[in-house]
């Protein structure tokens, strides 16, 4: 019988499997990881009574800079139902995030944000 962690993987790899396949999704994906964009997984609800979803986004500096405007965001592809519980962010990220490293051969990690915010977890993790 299969660990929870190898149904989990074998779900991210059918995840990863349905963005390449996805008409928009696996091209604007494909063309952020051949680019080396930074990612970032932003798990999400849009609201009582609806499960979590993940927007996989690239932000890129603004390019007006002086007038301190936060980074444009690119949404790649926004996936619905992934989670049910804000307790899931963290876990199923950091599974899909491993394998969007692997299966896209990114340079870093994407970063995970729960609800548009850098995720608690990820805050204490990071050098920057």
């Amino acid at each position: 019988m299969a660990s929870e962690q190898e149904t989990i993987r074998d779900y991210m790899a059918r995840v990863l499997y349905l963005i390449e396949q996805h008409e928009s999704y696996g091209p604007k994906v494909r063309q952020a990881a051949d680019a080396g964009e930074d990612m970032v997984l932003d798990y999400h609800t849009h609201g009582p009574g609806h499960g979590y979803c993940v927007s996989i986004q690239t932000k890129k500096p603004n390019p007006l800079p002086i007038l301190n405007q936060t980074p444009v965001v690119e949404e790649l592809a926004h996936l619905r139902g992934i989670g049910q519980t804000e307790d899931q962010c963290f876990p199923l990220m950091s599974m899909l995030g491993h394998a969007m490293l692997e299966h896209y051969k990114l340079a870093r990690m994407p970063r995970i944000q729960l609800n548009g915010k850098p995720h608690k977890f990820e805050l204490r993790g990071s050098s920057s």
